[in-house]
């Protein structure tokens, strides 16, 4: 009986915590995954560069076109929603400041295998391949 009960509380909870808001896995272990530094961001965040991945939180499809200008413009929530803005490479980190808004987000990048992923702390925000 208290196996059953248990159960049913803990079934509960998960239902209430994917109910309550979505966001970001947190990523337990930097083993296994690369730190990109900066030098390793330039090459790959340039002129022409395209990234095509998936936002975590949301698990939606986000597709980015980097310019050589230090602008970047594409599509997130699956092409719903247009974003675009300057981008630039600052402390080991890749920085977005989205158009019409002040505020910079500077992310690392990890590669493991063939994907990249972008980290806010332990926050894994997403993942990306070259396109």
């Amino acid at each position: 009986m208290k196996k059953i009960l248990l159960l049913a509380i803990s079934t509960m909870v998960l239902t209430l915590s994917l109910q309550a808001g979505k966001a970001y896995p947190l990523l337990e272990s930097k083993e296994g995954i690369e730190f990109l530094n900066t030098t390793q961001i330039k090459e790959i965040f340039k002129d022409g560069t395209t990234i095509v991945g998936t936002n975590f939180k949301f698990n939606k499809e986000v597709v980015q076109n980097y310019k050589g200008d230090g602008t970047y413009f594409g599509t997130v929530a699956s092409g719903k929603k247009k974003v675009s803005g300057k981008w630039f490479v600052e402390d080991n980190t890749i920085c977005h400041t989205p158009k019409n808004k002040n505020k910079k987000k500077c992310r690392e990048i990890y590669k493991k295998d063939d994907f990249y992923y972008e980290l806010n702390g332990k926050k894994i925000i997403m993942n990306f391949k070259l396109k």
